[in-house]
């Protein structure tokens, strides 16, 4: 499908260009500084994901709000184990948090995965124990949830607690097994899959962002806390931006 799109987008004079940082842009120019060098725009779209905080900011946009960064480790389960499993089990939402907590995903390969955990990252690329953690990043991402934190906004307190118990075998068993009582803690193996949340604050109150953000700049347009694959690769949602863009420009 993705590949089937690049050609589609192609055939219309679309330039993809691939593992291209962005870093700022200079409004008055119309331009964005990458990787690649400064391209200008008629009109820059913003979805950078966990960066796109600070592209906005660089354009004076969504000034209220930051990506704190949550990271989702994973487990996943033995194959005889996972052949029991036809389709994902979620649980019920917590409507104060925006987490999904852990549920069962099949994926295309055909393996079972358990999780997401969700505790903050030390940065934005943190994938590892300590690799990408963030010097300049840390500050901040320390600031904001010892506030929230003391505040106990969105729950987060009695959350923290929660998520720790899922760093033991037998805690993260638990909660797995609330969603499948067949499950076993054998069945349950080490997974490498890890994901990067880009969780939004807004900063005058203090929470958690529970749902995606559209900030508008001068021929600008930024999606901030688009942190599902329902929004991110949603041509739905992309119809839904191209829309409010042309009723702007139109």
């Amino acid at each position: 499908m993705l590949e089937a799109l690049r050609t589609d987008l192609s055939s219309l004079g679309v330039e993809i260009c691939f593992a291209t940082e962005a870093f700022t842009s200079k409004q008055r120019e119309h331009s964005l500084l990458t990787g690649q060098g400064r391209l200008e725009y008629g009109h820059l779209v913003n979805a950078a994901g966990q960066h796109a905080d600070r592209l906005a900011h660089s354009m004076g946009v969504g000034k209220r709000y930051r990506i704190l960064p949550f990271k989702g480790m994973y487990k996943k389960l033995r194959p005889e184990a996972a052949g029991r499993f036809r389709g994902l089990i979620y649980p019920v939402p917590d409507s104060e948090l925006p987490f999904l907590g852990v549920h069962l995903t099949r994926t295309v390969g055909g393996e079972v995965i358990i999780g997401p955990t969700a505790m903050p990252a030390l940065g934005r690329e943190n994938y590892g124990v300590w690799k990408g953690w963030s010097f300049s990043d840390l500050p901040f991402i320390l600031r904001d949830l010892s506030i929230m934190v003391f505040l106990n906004q969105n729950g987060l307190r009695n959350m923290t607690l929660d998520e720790l118990s899922k760093y033991t075998a037998s805690g993260f068993w638990r909660h797995a097994k609330r969603l499948a009582p067949s499950i076993r803690r054998e069945d349950i193996l080490p997974s490498e899959k890890v994901g990067i949340r880009a969780q939004l604050v807004d900063e005058k109150t203090m929470r958690l962002v529970m749902d995606f953000v559209i900030e508008d700049g001068p021929r600008s347009t930024h999606i901030l806390n688009a942190v599902s694959p329902a929004f991110t690769s949603s041509l739905a949602f992309a119809q839904l931006v191209a829309d409010r863009i042309e009723k702007r420009t139109g």
